[in-house]
C-alpha cells in the first residue's frame, strides 16, 4: 500500500489507488464514508469507471459495495457498465449484473449515441462479454445488436452470442422479417436477414431463414434480399438464396424469372460475373430472364448475354494451370507488388510511423516506449491483395507501449543483483508465460478499421530483465537460416527490450476471477526482424499461406489465426534449403506449408487447444483461437484444401483478387494518431508547427469551425495557427482557410483562395524504386518537403458539423467511421474537400478541362477513397465517366453507405433521357425500369470492353 499524498484530497487519493489496482488503499480509505466517492478526473471518469475499464474486479467490488454510482457518465459519453462491456471485462460484468444492473436500461446506454453495452460488445468483438449480457437480460430491445453481429461476421455455428440470441427466442418471425423503409446496411431499419445477405454471412442467413425470416420481404425501394447479396457479389449467399427460391417456385418458371432478374441486373451492373452466371443459371429457361430485362431495354439482353460469353472465355483462359504457365502465381504476386524491395520500404514506413508516435509520446510521458509491430512493421501480410502500404479491413496495425513499471525477474534465469531484484518482482516462468496478479485478462485496446482507416490494436507491455532460453541460440542449433540472419537475431536480443503482455493461458480463460494472473512473453521483435529479411519468393509463400488461412479456411472452420501461418513460415525458413525457394515453386511451397499445418493438427496433444510448438520459445505452444471448431473439423478442412483441384481453385481465386500496384506506397500517418490522446498545442505564435503537432492543430480548428456561435474574436488565434502550418500541410491549411471565409460569408475571398489552389498537386505516397535510398528519416524529410498531410482520422467528443457548407457536402465531410468502438471517430480528406469547395464556389466559372482532369484522376486511381468518389459523383456530369467510375470502384462504392446511395441515385440520373417507365413488382421485389435499363446498357458496354 502506497503512502497517501497529504497535498491531495481523500477523493483524489481514492481515485488514484483504484486506477493502479491498490486494493488495500481503497479499503482503508473507505472504512470511513468519503464526501464524494464518485469524484472524477478531467475526463469525467470516476474510480469505479477506471477500475471497470482496466478489469480490476476486487477494487470494483469494494466501490460497488460502498455505493459508487453505476451509471456515472464520463465526458466521452461512456459509463462503467458500457466501458466494461467494451473491454471484455467478464468478472466486472458479472459483478454488475449481480448488483442488479439491467444492461438494456437507457441509463446504461452510451450518453451520446444511445448504443447499449451489448451493441458495443458486438462492434469490437467481445464475444464472451456479449454472451454474458444476452444471457443476463434474456431479451434484446433493439435489433441493432443482431444487425451488428451479422455485419461483423457472427457465425451461428461457431459464435455463442448469436446462438444465445436464437436460444433467447429473439429471432421470432416478426423480429427477423420485419422490414421498414431503410437507407443503408448501417440503418436500423434494415432487417437482420438483409444485413446478413448484404455482408455475405452465409451461416447467419441460414439460421435466420430456419427461424422464420421472410426471404421475400422488400424495402421501400423494393430491393429484395437476393438483390442485396447480388449487389455486393456474395456468391455463396446468392446460391443459398437461389436454392430456397427454387424450392418454392420451381413449378412457376415465369415467376421465378421475374424474381431472379433483378439480381441478374445488379450483379451485371457491378460486374460480379460469378454471381451473374449463378443467377442466370437459376432459371431453367434463360430466355425468360433475358426477356424480362429486354422488355425494358432491348439492348440489355444482348449485352448481358455477351458479358456472359466473354466471361466464360476469360475464365477458361485464366484458370490456374501450372503446366501452361510456369509461374502464374509468382508473376501475379509480382504485379501486385509482393517484392522484397517493396516489403523493405513498407517496413521503413512503420519505423517512420513509430518515430512520429515517439515524438508525440514525449509530449505526454517520456518514460513510455512505443513500438509498431505486427504485419505492418514486418513488411509482408498486412494486405494479401496488394503491397502498397494499405492495410486490409480484416488486418490491423499493432502498437505496443512498454510502460514504466517495476521490472519482472524470471526465477532461475535472471542473473541480476539482489538489489535490482528487490526493486522489481521475481516471477515463475512456464510455457511461455510468467505468473503475476492484478492484470487485465484482455489487455488490448482495439480501434476497429474500415476502408478509410486501418484497424489499430494497442497493447500495454511490461519489461522483463532478460529472455529465457531461445531455440535459435541453443548450443548445436543448425538451420538453413544464414549466418547474417542469425547474427541479426542476436543483435535484436541485445538491443530490444524483453517484455511481457497480459494474456491468460487457455486453461485459465474460462475460470472466474478478479483479474489475470499470467503474462505472455513476447518475441515480436525477433518475428519482425525475421520477416523483414524474407526474399521475394519467401514473402510470396507467406502471403499465399496467409490468404489461404484467412480467406479460405476461416470460412469453413474457426480456430486458425495468422500467427499459425507465421510460425509455419519460420519452420520452413529453418528447414527448406535456399536453392529450393524458386519462383516456379511458390505453389508447391505453399502446399508444403499447408501439409505442415495438417501434421501439427494431427499430432497428439495434452490439450485440444494446443496447435503447434512455438518457434522461438522452448516447451511453449501456440494455441488455437478460443471457441474454436472441433479439432477434427479443422483437420478435415485443411486436408480438403490440400487436394490439387481445391488448392488450384483457391489460388485462382487469390490471383483474381490481387490488385495491380503503382510505383508508390501509401503513407498517411495522421489517420493513425488517434491511438494516443490529443496533445495541447505549445504557445509558439511565430514558429512553424512540428509535423507531429499538425494533427492536434487541425482537430482543434475543425471543432472551432463547427461551432455555430463562433465569432471572429474567437477565431483570431486560429488565424495565427493557420499561418504556422508547415509546407507538408499546405492543402489542409488552405482548405481550413477557405472554410473560415465561408463561415463568415466572405465568399469572394473564398473564391480567390480556391482559384489560387486550382493546379496544386499533393503527394500520393512514398516512391519505391531501387535507386532511392529509404530510411525513416528520409521518409519524414519527404513528408515535410511535399504536400502530403491531408488525410486525417479524428477522435472527437462530437461530430463537427460544418453548418455553412452546402448539402450534401456537409454530410460527407467529415464521414463517420462506424466500425469503431466509439462513434466519435471521423475521417476527412482535405484534398477532396478543397476540390468540392472549389467546384461549388466557382460553379460555371470552373475550368471544365481542369474539372475533368480531377474526375479522371479519381476514376483511374485504384486507391481513391470514399470522399474522392463522392466528389465525382456529386459534380461530374459526364455519364460515360461516371459509369466507368462506378464500375472501377464497385467494391468501394458498395462498402460505404454514402457512396452506395449516390451511385444508386446516379443510375436513375443517367437513365432520365429514356423517360419514365412503370415498374413491375413480384415477390422478389422490383424487376427494373427503363431508367435502370438504360443505365444497365451503359454499364454493360463498359464491362464488355473490360472483358
Amino acid at each position: 500500500m502506497m503512502q497517501p499524498d497529504s497535498r491531495k484530497s481523500p477523493e483524489e487519493i481514492l481515485f488514484e489507488a483504484a486506477t493502479r489496482n491498490d486494493k488495500d488503499t481503497v479499503e482503508k480509505l473507505l472504512e470511513n464514508p468519503l464526501g464524494h466517492i464518485d469524484w472524477g478526473d478531467l475526463a469525467g471518469c470516476t474510480a469505479l469507471y477506471r477500475s471497470c475499464e482496466r478489469g480490476f474486479t476486487e477494487v470494483a467490488k469494494i466501490l460497488i459495495d460502498k455505493g459508487a454510482r453505476l451509471d456515472a457518465v464520463a465526458k466521452s459519453g461512456n459509463n462503467p457498465v458500457w466501458i466494461a462491456a467494451a473491454n471484455g471485462r467478464i468478472g466486472i460484468l458479472r459483478l454488475l449484473c449481480d448488483a442488479g444492473v439491467k444492461t438494456s436500461d437507457a441509463s446504461f446506454r452510451h450518453h451520446f449515441d444511445g448504443r447499449s453495452p451489448a451493441n458495443v460488445a458486438v462492434q469490437i468483438g467481445q464475444d464472451e462479454a456479449l454472451d454474458l449480457l444476452l444471457k443476463s437480460s434474456r431479451s434484446v430491445s433493439d435489433a441493432l445488436v443482431l444487425r451488428k453481429l451479422l455485419v461483423f461476421g457472427a457465425d451461428p455455428n461457431q459464435s455463442s452470442p448469436l446462438s444465445t440470441l436464437v436460444n433467447c427466442n429473439c429471432l421470432t418471425e416478426n423480429f427477423a422479417a420485419k422490414d421498414k423503409n431503410f437507407q443503408s446496411p448501417e440503418d436500423d431499419r434494415w432487417s437482420p436477414l438483409r444485413v446478413a445477405a448484404y455482408y455475405g454471412r452465409i451461416s447467419a442467413v441460414q439460421v435466420l431463414l430456419d427461424h422464420g425470416a421472410n426471404l421475400f420481404s422488400t424495402s421501400h425501394s423494393a430491393t429484395s434480399i437476393l438483390q442485396a447479396a447480388a449487389l455486393t457479389g456474395r456468391l455463396e449467399t446468392v446460391r443459398l438464396l437461389l436454392d430456397k427460391i427454387n424450392e418454392k417456385y420451381r413449378d412457376d418458371v415465369e415467376l421465378l424469372a421475374r424474381i431472379v432478374s433483378p439480381a441478374v441486373f445488379v450483379s451485371g451492373s457491378f460486374c460480379h460475373a460469378d454471381v451473374f452466371r449463378a443467377c442466370l443459371a437459376a432459371c431453367p429457361d434463360r430466355s425468360l430472364i433475358l426477356s424480362e430485362l429486354s422488355s425494358y431495354d432491348a439492348s440489355v439482353a444482348d449485352k448481358l448475354e455477351l458479358i456472359l460469353q466473354k466471361h466464360s472465355q476469360e475464365t477458361t483462359r485464366s484458370t490456374f494451370n501450372q503446366s501452361k504457365k510456369k509461374t502464374p502465381l509468382h508473376d501475379s504476386l509480382n504485379k501486385a507488388g509482393f517484392l522484397s524491395r517493396r516489403a523493405a520500404v513498407q517496413a521503413v514506413l512503420s519505423e517512420a510511423l513509430e518515430l512520429l508516435l515517439w515524438n508525440r509520446l514525449c509530449e505526454q510521458n517520456q518514460q513510455k516506449k512505443i513500438y509498431v509491430v505486427g504485419s505492418y512493421a514486418e513488411g509482408w501480410g498486412c494486405s494479401v491483395t496488394c503491397l502498397n502500404g494499405s492495410v486490409d479491413v480484416d488486418s490491423d496495425i499493432d502498437v505496443t507501449t512498454v510502460l514504466p513499471r517495476k521490472i519482472f525477474h524470471i526465477k532461475d534465469i535472471c542473473k541480476c543483483s539482489n538489489e535490482k531484484r528487490q526493486n522489481g518482482e521475481v516471477v515463475d516462468y512456464n510455457n511461455g508465460h510468467v505468473t503475476s496478479s492484478g492484470f487485465a485478462r484482455n489487455p488490448s485496446l482495439p480501434y476497429g478499421g474500415c476502408s478509410l482507416r486501418p484497424a489499430v490494436d494497442k497493447v500495454d507491455a511490461f519489461l522483463c530483465c532478460c529472455y529465457p532460453q531461445l531455440r535459435i541460440f541453443e548450443p548445436g542449433y543448425t538451420s538453413q537460416l544464414s549466418h547474417d540472419v542469425l547474427k541479426g537475431l542476436d543483435d535484436i536480443r541485445q538491443s530490444f527490450p524483453c517484455h511481457v503482455v497480459p494474456a491468460e493461458l487457455p486453461a485459465c480463460q474460462s475460470q472466474a476471477g478478479s483479474s489475470g494472473s499470467h503474462l505472455r512473453l513476447s518475441t515480436t521483435f525477433f518475428e519482425r526482424y525475421l520477416l523483414q529479411n524474407l526474399t521475394t519468393v519467401q514473402g510470396q509463400v507467406y502471403v499465399t499461406l496467409k490468404y489461404l488461412v484467412k480467406r479460405v479456411l476461416s470460412i469453413k472452420v474457426s480456430g486458425l489465426k495468422s500467427y499459425h501461418v507465421k510460425t509455419i513460415i519460420f519452420y520452413m525458413l529453418e528447414e527448406v534449403p535456399k536453392k529450393d525457394w524458386k519462383p516456379e515453386a511458390v505453389r508447391q511451397l505453399a502446399q508444403q506449408g499447408l501439409q505442415r499445418l495438417l501434421d501439427c493438427l494431427r499430432e497428439r496433444r495434452e490439450s485440444e487447444n494446443e496447435c503447434m510448438k512455438h518457434f522461438f520459445l522452448t516447451d511453449t505452444f501456440v494455441y488455437l483461437k478460443r471457441n474454436h471448431s472441433e479439432r477434427h473439423l479443422i483437420e478435415e478442412a485443411v486436408q480438403d484444401l490440400l487436394l490439387d483441384q481445391h488448392l488450384d481453385a483457391a489460388l485462382h481465386q487469390l490471383i483474381c483478387q490481387l490488385k495491380p500496384c503503382s510505383s508508390l506506397l501509401h503513407f498517411h500517418p495522421n489517420i493513425l494518431h488517434p491511438i494516443l490522446s490529443n496533445n495541447t498545442l505549445p504557445d509558439r505564435p511565430n514558429c512553424l508547427l512540428e509535423d507531429y503537432e499538425v494533427y492536434d492543430a487541425v482537430s482543434k480548428l475543425l471543432l472551432v469551425l463547427s461551432d455555430a456561435e463562433c465569432n471572429k474574436d474567437v477565431l483570431e488565434p486560429c488565424w495565427c495557427t493557420l499561418r504556422n502550418f508547415p509546407k507538408c500541410a499546405r492543402t489542409t491549411s488552405h482548405c481550413l482557410t477557405v472554410l473560415t471565409y465561408m463561415m463568415f460569408g466572405m465568399i469572394e475571398e473564398a473564391k480567390a483562395a480556391v482559384r489560387e489552389s486550382l493546379h496544386w498537386t499533393v503527394s500520393k505516397g512514398v516512391p519505391c524504386s531501387d535507386d532511392i535510398e529509404v530510411s525513416p528519416e528520409s521518409i519524414l524529410t519527404q513528408l515535410l518537403s511535399t504536400d502530403s498531410v491531408y488525410k486525417f482520422g479524428f477522435r472527437l467528443d462530437r461530430r463537427p458539423t460544418l453548418h455553412f457548407l452546402p448539402e450534401p457536402v456537409r454530410q460527407w465531410f467529415p464521414v463517420g467511421i462506424s466500425y469503431y468502438m466509439h462513434r466519435h471517430q471521423y475521417y476527412v480528406n482535405f484534398h477532396a474537400l478543397l476540390r468540392c469547395l472549389t467546384l461549388h464556389l466557382l460553379g460555371h466559372e470552373m475550368d471544365k478541362d481542369t474539372a475533368l482532369e480531377w474526375f479522371r484522376e479519381v476514376a483511374d486511381c485504384a486507391e481513391s477513397d470514399a470522399q474522392e468518389l463522392l466528389m465525382v459523383l456529386k459534380f461530374c456530369t459526364d455519364g460515360e465517366l461516371l459509369v466507368e467510375l462506378i464500375h472501377n470502384h464497385r467494391v468501394s462504392v458498395c462498402e460505404q453507405q454514402e457512396t452506395l446511395l449516390e451511385a444508386v441515385k446516379m443510375f436513375s440520373h443517367l437513365g432520365e433521357k429514356a423517360g419514365e417507365f412503370g415498374a413491375k413488382t413480384s415477390p422478389g421485389g422490383l424487376v427494373c425500369n427503363k431508367q435502370q435499363g438504360d443505365c444497365m446498357a451503359e454499364c454493360a458496354r463498359k464491362i464488355k470492353a473490360e472483358l
